[in-house]
């Protein structure tokens, strides 16, 4: 083959590479989620009850193949023996063992009876570049969620009789704070209750409540929790208020509405309704306020928005509920309730109030980050979540200290437009605004701005930003669990895949698996790979200070025939004895006090072996 066919041959596999790559960064679209049920089940070809036919699920299987992810191409067993016997400091080795042949060669040549000591000392293989790369990340591209933050909902305030109530987010929330004779709160919690589908698992009675495990969303199972820790048990209230019928949460509707048992000296059931809070307000005509019915009026709706406002400005979840008694006259205890269609009312609800709920952050996670300024690494925030809940968990780990555009404006009084960009060093990123950008745009984005937090961001979006970080220089570590985290994980110098909710796949692209996936854990790897580095370099200059003139001597010996003053045997004798142990124990040195204040390490200068 000529050197011109090899030459396009190449070409065409970077372009390919290339084009796979690209092909990552490709938003996925689809309106599969907006369509009516019976238009998806037509496009579909498929029947709501009866699922596929045999013939129709055959021909797919043939067409697309098994509903399985594609393994992974092995690297062959002989590339990766090709690539620990000539990669790296295995290079030096190899050049020591090949002057040991050349000297035995020589002996052979030149000496009637050669001693074998240099055809032993040919053969030592190590490979030391595992730590290259950790001890000088300047940048970390880190999710949110079970990351920065526990990955456990919880509730954080409530909105009832006019005002917002604060919870206990820890661990320690006992609910003693809560009075259930409070007929307001009550009537909210009994809502938060039973119009709730999740389900504690079995076999959990030893378990704490916020320990347990629980079948259903995150928000429900922080609901949940909620009402068990202040009911004291919430198995015993359901069972009481037994589920009737349902309508399950939509994105469509934006709400959930449940009929309940409610044996009271007037009714017999009683309907909850839970969801956006918008939504829900617009189906009440009156609300409750320190247990009394009261109609709702627009003075009463303005505190509803200023509350929901102050509250989802938090970057919290927030949920409305709703509730309406049932009349016995009307819905008598033999009534056949259905909710297709619902024969109950849905419209002129009475309004509970507002629960909030938060995934709060690691306790760990503020000294990191800010550890990590100290240490000259920079904290990107990379999430799904709103841009609000984005900003306010970045604030309260340290992501970001200084004011953003939005701020600035706001603490003027002026529209966002007329404040100078230039004065914001923190930005928060919308998914959609990033999706519009340009790669320049992005560069300067990044180049520009020291806090940078980027919200409503897909998998795809993860890959352009670490390439744009690289595109800088920066060495970039990145988070991910999902199948869809893989690219940007393979992309980054250092990927880091969840170990406790972290996909297969993501694992094997990863160069790191976080056992806690704690935040936390990556600056003390961080750390320790500056420590190792630090110590692999005093080693190395220890031994070379002292065998520089051991093996200069040896040289003579190979290029001029210049006898040894000493054989191979007593200078290996001597360094066995005088320099082996002194070059272990460096390797065991403590870190530097300023080990975390210096800048990163400049892969292409500072290296384990170099001029200095």
């Amino acid at each position: 083959m000529s050197k011109k066919v090899k030459r396009k041959i190449n070409r065409k596999k970077q372009s390919n590479r290339k084009a796979d790559i690209q092909s990552f960064k490709k938003e996925v679209e689809t309106d599969n989620h907006k369509i009516p049920i019976a238009d998806l089940l037509s496009r579909l070809g498929t029947d709501k009850h009866l699922g596929l036919s045999h013939s129709a699920a055959k021909l797919r299987l043939e067409m697309d193949g098994p509903n399985m992810l594609t393994p992974i191409p092995k690297t062959p067993q002989c590339i990766v023996f090709i690539r620990n016997m000539f990669g790296g400091f295995a290079i030096l080795l190899w050049s020591g063992s090949i002057l040991c042949y050349v000297a035995y060669i020589i002996q052979i040549t030149t000496e009637p009876e050669p001693v074998d000591d240099n055809l032993y000392l040919g053969t030592a293989l190590k490979n030391l570049e595992a730590v290259e790369t950790l001890g000088s990340t300047s940048t970390i591209c880190s999710d949110k969620t079970g990351t920065l933050t526990q990955n456990r909902m919880t509730v954080a305030h409530l909105w009832y009789d006019r005002s917002i109530v604060e919870s206990n987010t820890t661990e320690s929330f006992k609910g003693s704070e809560f009075n259930l004779e409070d007929r307001s709160f009550n009537a909210l919690l009994l809502c938060a209750a039973l119009c709730n589908s999740a389900e504690f698992k079995g076999c959990q009675d030893d378990v704490k409540t916020l320990q347990k495990d629980i079948n259903g969303t995150a928000s429900e199972a922080a609901l949940l929790k909620f009402a068990d820790i202040v009911y004291g048990t919430v198995g015993t209230v359901r069972r009481t208020h037994y589920k009737i019928t349902e309508i399950p949460f939509n994105s469509t509707d934006k709400f959930q509405v449940s009929v309940h048992s409610f044996n009271t000296s007037n009714s017999y059931f009683i309907v909850e309704m839970k969801g956006a809070p918008e939504r829900i307000l617009d189906r009440c005509n009156m609300i409750i306020i320190r247990g009394e019915t009261t109609l709702l009026t627009s003075a009463l709706r303005e505190e509803f928005e200023e509350a929901y406002m102050d509250m989802g400005g938090m970057g919290e979840r927030v949920f409305g509920f709703a509730d309406l008694i049932l009349p016995k006259d009307i819905y008598s205890q033999s009534y056949e309730f259905s909710s297709e269609p619902p024969n109950y009312p849905l419209e002129n609800l009475r309004f509970l109030g507002l629960i909030s709920m938060i995934d709060p952050p690691r306790a760990a996670v503020p000294d990191a980050v800010a550890k990590c300024r100290t240490a000259g690494v920079r904290v990107i925030m990379v999430t799904g979540d709103h841009p609000i809940t984005a900003k306010s968990i970045a604030r309260s780990v340290g992501i970001i200290t200084n004011p953003t555009l939005d701020d600035i404006a706001k603490t003027r009084g002026i529209p966002i437009n007329e404040v100078d960009p230039r004065l914001a060093t923190a930005i928060v990123i919308h998914g959609g605004e990033l999706r519009e950008m340009k790669a320049e745009e992005l560069d300067s984005v990044i180049r520009y701005h020291k806090e940078i937090v980027f919200a409503r961001t897909s998998p795809q979006q993860k890959l352009i930003i670490v390439e744009a970080c690289q595109r800088r220089g920066e060495i970039v570590a990145v988070t991910g669990d999902g199948v869809n985290d893989s690219p940007a994980l393979k992309r980054a110098d250092i990927g880091v895949a969840m170990g406790i909710a972290g996909s297969d796949v993501s694992k094997q692209a990863a160069d790191m698996i976080l056992l806690d996936n704690n935040f936390a854990s990556i600056i003390v790897a961080i750390e320790e790979g500056r420590l190792i580095f630090d110590n692999l370099k005093k080693s190395i200059a220890y031994t070379l200070t002292s065998n520089l003139p051991e093996i200069t001597p040896f040289l003579f010996f190979v290029m001029f025939d210049i006898p040894l003053a000493l054989g191979t045997i007593p200078i290996l004798c001597i360094d066995i004895g005088t320099d082996m142990l002194p070059a272990i124990s460096l390797a065991y040195e403590k870190a530097e006090s300023d080990i975390m204040c210096r800048m990163p390490r400049d892969p292409h200068e500072d290296r384990l072996v170099n001029k200095k």
